[in-house]
């Protein structure tokens, strides 16, 4: 999924005329990728945990911040040599107590600003569509088109929630007859 792409759809969406997605240098252009920006972070802040995985550099019993992708929120776990670990954190890393070597870091981040020529790497929960929708909703807020904005928050609540809930397989217990 690309940045461009999504901009496109939104333009579509909300019929802006005069508006084309070319090279992003545009200040309409601008504006979409500022609006995109502002719905990626709230969906990571308020409904969808963006989790990665990597591995990381131990050094001199922590793991700087500055080695993992992204703005880290909460680490989850730390796994060396394949064991988990306990682990404190602070403003500058995680410190496990422990000499150098090589960790396994699962965290929940918050997604780096993007850029027109992006491309989106999102968890698969989150649709393209609750994108364009949230997008085209600030899009329409920051030209001052109310009524299309709020139709268009209430399609991206309604298409966000259901990307942020939690699908398990439904199971009905045996039953038999006495």
């Amino acid at each position: 999924m690309t940045v461009e792409k999504i901009l496109k759809a939104v333009t579509e969406l909300v019929g802006a005329e005069g508006v084309t997605v070319g090279d992003g240098t545009s200040r309409d252009e601008v504006m979409l990728v500022r609006c995109l920006n502002m719905i990626l972070q709230e969906i990571a802040e308020e409904y969808v945990d963006f989790v990665r995985i990597r591995e990381a550099r131990i050094s001199g019993g922590k793991i700087a911040f500055s080695e993992l992708q992204g703005s880290v929120r909460r680490v989850k776990s730390v796994l060396v040599n394949g064991i988990k670990r306990s682990f404190t954190c602070d403003e500058d890393g995680i410190y496990l107590g422990m000499s150098d070597g090589l960790a396994k870091v699962t965290y929940v981040y918050v997604p780096d600003e993007v850029r027109f020529d992006s491309v989106l790497s999102l968890p698969k929960s989150i649709s393209e569509r609750a994108l364009v929708y949230g997008t085209a909703s600030e899009y329409c807020l920051m030209k001052e088109m109310y009524e299309e904005c709020v139709n268009l928050n209430s399609r991206y609540v309604r298409s966000i929630t259901a990307c942020a809930r939690v699908r398990r397989e439904i199971r009905v217990k045996k039953r038999s007859w006495l």
